[in-house]
């Protein structure tokens, strides 16, 4: 059945490959700065890993790779498992500083 409406819609294998080996791109710039913040606070203040930083928030490791690559779109439950692992409140994991 698949086949059948891939084939009816006119796209190719060849053209399904080459979208496959297209690298993702960050959705935006929120996106970037969670990942670079999370990053910045895995690596630099609570020195872990992914694994171990996975293990800690209770998700997994390609979940902690593509938010600090700014490809994973956070929920609030994604900005509160961030904001309790980094010890502080969802504006900081957000980047924002304002008050």
């Amino acid at each position: 059945m698949v086949r059948k409406v891939v084939a009816e819609s006119g796209v190719k294998a060849a053209d399904r490959a080459k979208n496959l080996k297209e690298p993702r791109k960050p959705l935006g710039a929120a996106q970037r700065r969670v990942g670079e913040r999370l990053t910045a606070y895995r690596t630099l203040e609570a020195k872990q890993s992914r694994r171990e930083a996975a293990d800690r928030i209770g998700w997994s490791v390609a979940k902690v790779a593509s938010i600090e690559q700014g490809l994973h779109d956070c929920t609030i439950t994604d900005l509160m498992d961030l904001a309790g692992y980094m010890k502080c409140d969802m504006r900081e994991v957000l980047g924002d500083t304002k008050r």
